[in-house]
Order: structure tokens, then sequence, then C-alpha cells
């Protein structure tokens, strides 16, 4: 759920982190590419590294330059001007995927089964969706990403993560 109020907490000596929900939602992963593109546009200086997430986004700084409190209120400046900015179309990336086997895709055969599904309705779905990327794993490459869209519900999702 998107929070009423942005949450602004610590993180260590040099980090601070802006947090709007406790949620994964499109609402909530807007919020967060509006506030890390504004502050990317914005100049303020100090400021070391940006890593968003499904729900927040950690702002690296250096203390020596801008003290917490002052960046603090830099940066609820900009969540205030949010909601007139107007985000750019995002980018499309067609990902090139292969089904089936024990080299490319031994859990076909769970999702099939879980969902009573054939391999090639699985393929179907899941080809003939679009997905939303909310941000980058910690494993290099690894896209965290739900569908923007869904033919059978939020149940198809489930299902395939349990």
């Amino acid at each position: 759920m998107l929070y009423e109020t942005v949450r602004y907490l610590t993180f260590g000596d040099r980090g601070l982190i802006v947090e709007f929900g406790d949620a994964i939602s499109p609402e909530i992963s807007s919020k967060v590419r509006g506030m890390y593109l504004a502050i990317l546009d914005s100049g303020i200086p100090g400021i070391t590294d940006l890593n968003p997430t499904y729900r927040s986004l950690m702002v690296e700084y250096d203390p020596s330059v801008i003290l917490y409190g002052d960046l603090t209120e830099r940066l609820k400046s900009l969540e205030n001007q949010l909601g007139e900015m107007e985000l750019p179309e995002p980018n499309i990336l067609v990902v090139p995927t292969l089904y089936g086997g024990e080299e490319y895709g031994p859990d076909i055969e769970t999702v099939m089964e879980k969902n009573g599904l054939t391999e090639q309705e699985v393929i179907d779905i899941h080809t003939g969706t679009d997905y939303l990327v909310y941000m980058l794993g910690f494993t290099p490459g690894f896209l965290n990403l739900l569908k923007a869209t869904t033919k059978q519900g939020a149940c198809w999702y489930s299902n395939f993560i349990n």
C-alpha cells in the first residue's frame, strides 16, 4: 500500500532511504522512478549513488558535502513536485526466451501441473504479457519483474512462485 506520508529513514552514516509504501505495485514503482529521475535532474550536491527497489529509493551521500537534515529537506521538496512530473515512457526490451527441457526450463512442468495448463498455454501466457521491471536484483543481470497485465489473475504469479 502506498503510504500517505513518505518515510525518510537513516541508513548508516552515508545513506537515506526514501520509502513510498509497503507493497509491490505499479503505483509505488512509479513514485520510486519519479523520485529517482527528479534527484538525477536536481543536481543536489553530495549524492554519490541511487539504488531503487520495489518500494523505496536508497540515496547514498557524502556527509562532508551535505548533511542528513539538509538532504532530507531537499528530497522532501522534490517529493512535493512529483505530482506535477511527467515520467518519460519506459524503455521496452524484448528478451529472447527458450522453454522446456533440463537445459532451458526444467520448471515448466511444475508450472503446467500447478496451473492445469499445457506447455503451449504456459508459453502463450508468458510471452503474451508485458512485464514491469521493478528493480535489478542482487544477482547480476537478474530482473525482478511482475506482470503489468495479466490474463488469468494474480493466481498465476502466486502459483508460479510457490
